[in-house]
């Protein structure tokens, strides 16, 4: 099958490039104008440990690591940096969760595209999935990428928000 993966940085562009070249698979590899601040050594598989924590597991995607971490200030998280979505790297993910049931996704595509691979991983534990990513709807206007995530809820407050009602609800 296909592989996406969605570096952060140039760097890490350029060491997914020469991961996945000749890898005899199409490989789609997206890239944004938001990039995180520093790269991440890559572990191989596709999903980094960027720190750990027993409240809550956050798997933030490519360019949604920096935005992902701020969000969880004074949250004891796990966090997991993907940078292949498709396969994601449930293995790792089974593995490096979180003893927490909640697990937060922030991806740049439209919100759910990758829970179903965590549900997955995870279905042998209880597991309460919060997708944070582009609402399913048809975007109409037009500003700068900062304007989009604040109007798409996918800045540093609007991801936080929902990360405290998330954890704050008893559902």
């Amino acid at each position: 099958g296909i592989e996406v993966v969605l570096p952060g940085t140039p760097d890490e562009t350029e060491t997914l490039l020469r991961r996945t070249y000749a890898n005899e698979r199409p490989t789609y590899v997206r890239t944004s104008v938001r990039e995180n601040a520093q790269p991440v050594e890559l572990s191989p598989g596709g999903l980094t440990v960027v720190q750990r924590g027993s409240e809550l597991t956050a798997i933030a995607v490519g360019p949604f690591l920096d935005r992902t971490i701020a969000a969880l200030d004074g949250i004891d998280a796990t966090v997991l940096y993907a940078t292949t979505v498709v396969p994601l790297d449930g293995e790792t993910l089974a593995r490096e969760a979180a003893p927490a049931a909640e697990v937060v996704l922030v991806e740049p595509m439209y919100e759910g595209t990758t829970a179903w691979q965590i549900s997955a991983a995870l279905s042998h534990r209880p597991t309460r999935i919060l997708s944070i990513g582009v609402q399913r709807r048809f975007i109409h206007r037009y500003g700068t990428p900062e304007q989009h995530d604040r109007n798409l809820g996918l800045d540093v407050a609007s991801i936080r928000a929902r990360l405290d009602a998330f954890l704050t609800s008893n559902v």
